[in-house]
């Protein structure tokens, strides 16, 4: 698979959002920053670092790949984020967000309003989507699909 991977170290990571925090853009404090990998790897490139370092690997089929992972996902445990909260908790009165409803109402309007979804198909839904405020809605990066 020549698929790029956008994989960063975690030590770079952490280090470009501490000095992000503490030395924030001039004129531009709290502007959007991407970390990208330079150079990107592939999936073929990462995937043979495996053989490198001693574990037995072979080519197999992107879907019969693809299924695997799916199902490794779907079997992996919650992750606790008790050390999060607990970073949160003398900041903030709630520790714990998720998506409900209405915010999943105002990612499916972004979502058409940039072009990623089409406008509504069925007439008449439970629900109508949210109207955005006017900004900038442009898409960055690619889709998974």
């Amino acid at each position: 698979m020549n698929n790029t991977v956008n994989m960063v170290p975690v030590d770079h990571v952490a280090l470009c959002t501490s000095l992000a925090t503490i030395s924030p853009l001039p004129d531009a404090a709290l502007s959007v920053m991407h970390i990208t990998a330079r150079p990107l790897l592939t999936f073929n490139g990462m995937l043979s670092s495996l053989t490198q370092y001693g574990f037995p690997t072979e080519q197999c089929e992107y879907l019969g790949w693809r299924r695997k992972l799916e199902q490794h996902v779907m079997e992996a445990p919650d992750l606790n984020d008790t050390n999060t909260a607990s970073v949160l908790r003398p900041h903030m009165e709630r520790v714990n967000m998720t998506v409900d409803d209405k915010l999943m109402g105002k990612y499916l309007a972004w979502l058409v309003r940039a072009g990623f979804l089409p406008s509504l198909a069925i007439k008449n839904p439970a629900k109508t989507l949210p109207i955005l405020a006017e900004g900038v809605v442009k898409a960055a990066g690619r889709s998974g699909a």
